[in-house]
């Protein structure tokens, strides 16, 4: 049985980004995740092959946002979710996460309490008060697994609430669970979705 935890291994950090957000030169060792986007006006999703519903829609892969400090956690879950067809990327903090959601938003975040700087619930209740990341699926995957931890995350405004150590195939199977009740919702809004996806290109008002 394949499982996340914390752990205090060294494992590859993610370069792309410094502590405040800011965009830094990629590592030669490892792929900019962004290397692709650069080329096209908009953002290019990696095509996948059909069948694979849990982490595709309309033939494109899901995108998937990981935010965790513990490098083997974070590299272990990204690794088996690419595996599964997600796209994932990942980030070491706050300042990243914030800094990648406003590059391309993803379809789901994968998000650890315990961050340096920023804490998760303050992410959480930032992202939830911005219109474009108002609807955001959050799962919260972290070692804090007291009862009154988990009922604060929920009540911030995370979707679910999933304590480490983690099987990944149960963190799969949220994930999965999440995103077919976002493409239900999607549905259902569908006449309203272009009337919201122009006033989330209005700028903020505070």
């Amino acid at each position: 049985m394949r499982s996340i935890q914390d752990s205090t291994g060294t494992g590859p950090g993610f370069p792309a980004f410094d502590g405040t957000g800011v965009l830094l030169p990629p590592s030669p060792n490892v792929a900019h995740p962004h290397e692709t986007d650069r080329k096209v006006q908009r953002p290019a999703l990696r095509l996948v092959p059909q069948g694979e519903s849990a982490a595709s829609r309309n033939g494109y892969a899901r995108h998937v946002l990981i935010v965790d400090s513990d490098a083997h956690a974070r590299d272990a879950l990204a690794a088996f979710l690419r595996q599964r067809g997600f796209r994932v990327w990942v980030a070491a903090n706050g300042g990243e996460a914030q800094a990648m959601i406003t590059y391309r938003l993803p379809d789901l975040l994968l998000l650890d309490l315990i961050l340096p700087g920023m804490s998760g619930i303050d992410l959480i209740r930032l992202l939830r008060h911005k219109r474009r990341t108002h609807l955001l699926p959050i799962i919260v995957v972290s070692s804090l697994s007291a009862p009154r931890e988990i009922r604060n995350g929920l009540e911030v405004g995370a979707d679910d609430y999933i304590t480490k150590p983690a099987d990944l195939s149960v963190v799969e199977a949220r994930i999965t669970a999440l995103l077919r009740r976002d493409e239900r919702l999607r549905k259902a809004l569908s006449p309203f979705i272009p009337i919201a996806e122009q006033l989330a290109a209005t700028p903020e008002l505070n």
